[in-house]
């Protein structure tokens, strides 16, 4: 994959999408597959935005069981495959523990027949599903998973298994990839400027710019697809020159904090301004993730600033919910935050939109504009495959929908005997267990050829922090042919340890020098690698 404009200057487009976050990277990759010329932009990094603020589950539909939405359910158990068949090596069955209580709408036979009929009304058939099944546990089988569940009532729980991204960030980045393999043009830290537009009013192309040298370049594009998340109403109104129309969000709010020793994911009843909902505490690489809490925003999306965000409604929220030890202000090691489209209603309540958005802007004169705010992580592959059909009856006459919506993503490949023997023959050094199966984690059937390639580069087997598997290579590969333009870049988006709360400055000095090998600076290697030393904690 290659970063900028390359090449890219003066084409000419079937479609340009705006947001390269997990809905606008799906859009770009069923587009080309279908044959739609297309290129895919994101303001800052594939996957920085609301993408990146999650609990890291893929969800199968099973919530949507208790609003009676039959259609969702069967959905959601679909894509719930799907993206466990898409991406096996970046996709874990989850255990999820929901406790039962006394009374008739939290009690065992209320949550039985609810996943009795979940499974019923799966599309999938049993031998074709990703995960184990679901099975009712006693209390004291619940607290042999959770010892910490609040007592009062407690009559059990039930336990399924949900799919677990192990990493959100290169999920997202292996949909570009696909995008990019099939034909697609791809440019990240790119911001849309200005539509270009024909004599008649329609639009014919965009003048884009680079955020971090500046530069501009227009190309040419025949329909513009705006998924850029919260700001995607307002950014649409902009383009079009329509006045502000404010429009309400929620502050979705998840804390990253030390591993609590859980093995299963757990939900907790929890009551906030009156209204009862429920929070999770999720076991995720060495961490625990509390969330997701959700509280009303008034500001502008366009100045919303995830690093100035308080967990403290949050933590207040889960201390009063359980049993277990309190979260305190000084064990958060992360605060995610990010902003989801709310419905209309009461302003000191949060109700959040049940369906995307999707919005073709011809009526608004504005023909060839359209946007596009999704409600779920899981169900970005479903809202594109929509969204595209729609443009090709528009550009083709015909939806021109592939053989199979469900093609392995980069990596993805049906797992072979001897892929981990493959790297352990390609790094040509004996590495840690850890190190090895992460690389077999974040690149999956392409993992022995990425070690090939790293091992031209110096110490590229060198830990970056002590104790975590991600090397110095994976750096250094990233900023060559994964699009990392900037050091959050690499340590957030391609390695993850910024969502494990695990940057420190060695990493971001060794981030930087593989920035620099890629530009071509071989002299910083020495410099850097110097002043971090040898130990890489091996």
């Amino acid at each position: 994959m290659r970063a900028l404009s390359e090449g890219f200057s003066g084409e000419e487009f079937d479609l340009l999408v705006v947001g390269g976050g997990v809905t606008g990277a799906c859009i770009a990759r069923d587009a080309v597959l279908r044959g739609l010329s297309t290129a895919l932009v994101e303001r800052a990094d594939f996957g920085a935005g609301t993408s990146a603020n999650s609990l890291k589950i893929l969800h199968g539909g099973l919530r949507d069981l208790r609003r009676l939405a039959v259609g969702a359910v069967r959905s959601g158990a679909r894509e719930q495959a799907g993206w466990a068949r898409m991406a096996p090596h970046l996709v874990d069955p989850l255990p999820f523990l929901l406790p039962t209580y006394r009374g008739p709408s939290q009690g065992r036979l209320a949550l039985r027949v609810a996943l009795s009929a979940a499974a019923a009304l799966s599309p999938v058939r049993a031998r074709d599903r990703p995960f184990p099944g679901w099975r009712m546990l006693t209390r004291d089988q619940a607290r042999a998973h959770v010892a910490d569940l609040p007592g009062d009532g407690l009559t059990g729980a039930a336990l399924w298994h949900e799919g677990q991204m192990y990493s959100g960030a290169r999920l997202v980045l292996a949909l570009v990839q696909a995008a990019v393999a099939a034909g697609a043009r791809a440019a990240n830290h790119a911001q849309l400027e200005e539509l270009l537009r024909s004599p008649d009013g329609s639009i014919r192309g965009a003048r884009l710019r680079d955020t971090l040298d500046g530069g501009t370049w227009e190309i040419g594009a025949r329909r513009v697809v705006v998924a850029t998340g919260a700001t995607a109403r307002s950014l649409s109104g902009r383009l079009r020159g329509a006045p502000a129309r404010r429009v309400r969000h929620s502050l979705a709010l998840n804390v990253v904090l030390p591993d609590l020793g859980y093995r299963v994911a757990f939900a907790l009843r929890s009551r906030w301004n009156g209204a009862a909902r429920q929070l999770l505490f999720v076991p995720w690489r060495g961490r625990t993730i509390l969330g997701t809490g959700h509280y009303p925003f008034d500001g502008a999306p366009e100045a919303f600033d995830p690093a100035s965000q308080d967990p403290t409604p949050l933590l207040a929220e889960a201390n009063a919910a359980w049993d277990g030890p309190r979260v305190r202000a000084e064990d958060v090691l992360l605060t995610h935050a990010g902003l989801l489209p709310a419905a209309a209603g009461d302003p000191g309540r949060v109700r959040l939109l049940r369906r995307p958005l999707v919005r073709d802007h011809a009526a608004d004169g504005a023909a060839g504009l359209v946007s596009v705010v999704s409600v779920r992580f899981s169900y970005a592959r479903k809202l594109a495959e929509s969204v595209v059909d729609a443009l090709c009856r528009e550009l083709r006459g015909a939806d021109l929908r592939p053989a199979d919506s469900y093609l392995p993503l980069p990596g993805g490949e049906p797992a072979e005997p001897g892929r981990a023997d493959a790297v352990e023959a390609a790094a040509g050094v004996a590495l840690a267990p850890d190190v090895r199966d992460h690389l077999l984690r974040c690149y999956g059937s392409g993992a022995a050829a990425v070690v090939t390639a790293m091992r031209e580069v110096r110490d590229w087997d060198r830990r970056v922090v002590a104790g975590a598997p991600v090397i110095f290579g994976q750096l250094v590969h990233a900023a060559r042919h994964e699009m990392g333009r900037t050091v959050d870049d690499l340590l957030y988006r391609r390695t993850e340890l910024g969502p494990r709360a695990l940057v420190d400055d060695r990493a971001e000095e060794l981030a930087a020098a593989a920035l620099a090998l890629a530009r071509g600076d071989h002299g910083v290697i020495a410099q850097v690698m110097g002043r971090v030393g040898d130990d890489d904690g091996s």
